[in-house]
């Protein structure tokens, strides 16, 4: 996980197979010092991230191998009853 130095920074989950982007991505963010970034590889990473932390924003790749990334969040919304 990369850290700001800002209290009121944004917490992020990043989801993306391409680990490259996600390094990129987080160099990114964290040159503007107010993001809080928590990578996760896969869709079911994120869900386990997603059950143990909140986060503000979540930033999710649509293909990836496995699982779609915009198919399963929606899911997964619907499962928990959650407005989107």
């Amino acid at each position: 996980m990369a850290l700001s130095n800002d209290k009121n920074a944004i917490r992020v989950l990043h989801v993306d197979d391409n680990r490259s982007f996600l390094k990129f991505l987080n160099r990114f963010l964290l040159d503007m010092d107010s993001f809080e970034i928590d990578n996760a590889s896969s869709v079911d990473e994120a869900f386990k991230k997603l059950s143990s932390k909140s986060f503000d924003v979540v930033i999710s790749e649509y293909e990836m191998p496995v699982k779609n990334g915009l198919k399963a969040l929606l899911a997964e919304a619907r499962n928990e009853n959650l407005q989107l």
